[in-house]
């Protein structure tokens, strides 16, 4: 018994990450731009943060290493963030923190190229933990990624995934997947 209850939880969360996963490709569609598929490419992020998350108060966007809390959020693309405790009202959490695989080809991709690479990345269960996300039913995911040619040509891969509501409220904690050193 205690076995079907089990694999009937399992199967509910499946369905609701799989909600979320459709619910939010659409929506990232319609936020953000993101990488042409690479060879050795695969929808399992590779982590490019470091450490823990960047200390409370004003943080340029390059200081962010996955499992910020933010207040407020207007954008993936802001240069400076306010990170906050994740257990204070926060508007967004940055989650995740990748590293795109370096292709043979150099050239920038589009942004069409980066949407269709970067979204299901940053929708990972590895990026966004789902069973604290479960009562948050309008969550988007945006990202941002090298932001020119020159940064793209002189090696940078780094995307950061970013999640919202949708509404606008306040995020429940901590929705990042816990870090393993």
């Amino acid at each position: 018994m205690l076995l079907g209850i089990a694999a009937g939880l399992l199967a509910a969360l499946i369905l609701v990450g799989l909600y979320f996963l459709g619910h939010h490709l659409g929506a990232a569609a319609a936020v953000a731009p993101v990488v042409k598929s690479t060879p050795g490419a695969s929808s399992t992020p590779t982590p490019a943060g470091t450490g823990g998350p960047a200390t409370p108060g004003q943080q340029q966007w390059t200081a962010l290493q996955g499992g910020e809390c933010i207040q407020p959020f207007s954008t993936a693309w802001a240069l400076t963030f306010t990170v906050v405790a994740c257990t204070a009202d926060h508007d967004a959490e940055m989650v995740f923190k990748g590293k795109l695989p370096d292709g043979s080809d150099s050239k920038y991709p589009t942004a069409p190229d980066f949407q269709k690479e970067i979204t299901s990345l940053c929708s990972a269960p590895t990026a966004i933990n789902y069973t604290a996300a479960v009562s948050v039913t309008d969550l988007q995911v945006s990202f941002s990624y090298p932001p020119n040619t020159a940064s793209w040509l002189s090696g940078d891969r780094t995307y950061y995934c970013f999640v919202d509501r949708v509404s606008g409220g306040n995020l429940p904690g901590d929705l990042a997947v816990a870090k393993t050193q």
